[in-house]
């Protein structure tokens, strides 16, 4: 027996965290394809295979290009705007070429292309032109030709080869399949009379999209739930986490915006939600299981008074160590790694607000450096050396230097008059 099953794009879309960061763009396929494999390791008879509309991966693939030019463009243009005062050359933006390793990237499963003949170009049109679903996005509250996106995701599967396939499932997060259900299985078995076609709709907000998908495929073929998907379990990992007492290996300080020095004494770990954590990768290693989970969090407690507002979000990522006993598993061992600070834009703001007043403007930029370099933050090292080049240069121009000082000192006299004013009121 063989079974397909193909996404939409929602149910793989990389969070905005990921997109923001140099994760692959195809990371969320990898839940589906460890099972796949773990599958194949196993003596059954049924094949299960991942159907990929070339489409999709094309989606993501300019979804994570596309936030990172724009990210690369707005570096550009506040580069140019003090190049006057710099030295050396912009660097150059490679991402493109970095995704393209990506997406060259052997993985484990079936990449379907849309085959478009004269005929069915006609009929995309005059589908288009007439809201034929998923043109019609009227239960968005919306009628027009914007689903074509959707609309070549469905005739891929629709015009590609399946006979030797017993059933084929699309998990979508887009109510526009689930709503026109009927019409489109129908639209799919007119051309393969032989394969079973099921459309499923799973909330695309869902944490546990991905398990509930292939769980249904599980559950209807009565398939092994293989120890991978049975340790992709949020619930269990965070009941779990919430018991741990993991203490730092290192001292982890920050600067906070009003210039104060601040130290983490303890991660509240028994505090932390499902929005705090992300499970990365189910393995398993020798005779034990991993859970990998990624962490970003504003729940630790510190040693001196913090507002929530002015705290880092401390991230990293928590390693699950489980040792099967029969039917159960059982935490043997719990770590952590790669524990730092993610500076979110308006972190680095409130900064540049705080300097735009500072006296103290050099001392605060060398505690920045001081804090990179202690807390071994990898992403801000990289760029270190420009940052700091850009700040010496624009500080130690002399004319600007003193541009600084006058803001300073008219911020001071202005608060120092309305000062006076007041007192005079009173």
């Amino acid at each position: 027996m063989k079974i397909g099953f193909a996404t939409d794009t929602n149910m793989i879309k990389l969070n905005d965290k990921d997109l923001n960061s140099d994760v692959d763009f195809l990371k969320n396929t990898r839940f589906y394809i460890d099972y796949i494999e773990s599958l194949e390791r196993l003596d059954i008879k049924t094949q299960l295979v991942y159907i990929m509309p070339s489409i999709i991966v094309e989606e993501l693939y300019n979804q994570k290009l596309s936030v990172f030019n724009k990210r690369y463009e707005s570096f550009q243009n506040n580069y140019n705007e003090i190049c006057f005062g710099l030295s050396g050359i912009l660097p150059k933006n490679i991402y493109k070429k970095e995704l393209n390793i990506q997406k060259a990237k052997k993985r484990n499963f079936l990449v379907v292309k849309p085959l478009i003949t004269a005929d069915e170009f006609e009929k995309v049109m005059n589908d288009a032109l007439n809201k034929v679903p998923p043109f019609n996005k009227e239960f968005y509250g919306k009628k027009s030709d914007a689903g074509f996106k959707d609309y070549m995701i469905w005739r891929t599967l629709v015009n590609n080869k399946f006979e030797d396939f017993d059933k084929i499932y699309f998990f979508t997060g887009d109510k526009v399949f689930y709503e026109n259900k009927e019409m489109l299985e129908k639209q799919f078995n007119k051309k393969h009379k032989k394969v079973k076609v099921s459309i499923v709709y799973i909330n695309p907000e869902s944490s546990d999209k991905i398990k509930e998908s292939l769980e249904m495929i599980i559950d209807d073929y009565n398939l092994p739930e293989t120890d991978v998907v049975k340790l992709y379990d949020y619930e269990m990992n965070l009941n779990n986490i919430k018991t741990i007492d993991i203490k730092l290996k290192k001292d982890m300080r920050f600067l906070t915006v009003t210039n104060r020095m601040v130290k983490i004494e303890e991660i509240e770990f028994s505090k932390f939600e499902m929005n705090d954590i992300v499970i990365n990768e189910v393995y398993k290693q020798s005779n034990d299981y991993c859970v990998k989970i990624g962490f970003d969090t504003l729940k630790y407690i510190t040693d001196k008074s913090v507002e929530e507002k002015e705290k880092v979000d401390l991230i990293g990522t928590i390693i699950l160590t489980y040792k099967k006993n029969g039917m159960n598993y059982e935490i043997k061992q719990c770590d952590m790694e790669n524990i730092t600070f993610e500076f979110s834009k308006d972190n680095l703001e409130n900064l540049v607000n705080y300097f735009e007043f500072s006296s103290e403007l050099k001392e605060s930029l060398t505690d920045l450096k001081k804090f990179i370099i202690i807390n071994d933050i990898e992403i801000y090292k990289k760029n270190l050396e420009n940052t700091l080049k850009y700040f010496n240069y624009y500080i130690d121009k002399s004319d600007i230097k003193k541009s600084w000082l006058k803001k300073y000192k008219d911020k001071k006299n202005e608060n120092e008059n309305n000062d006076e004013s007041e007192s005079k009121k009173v």
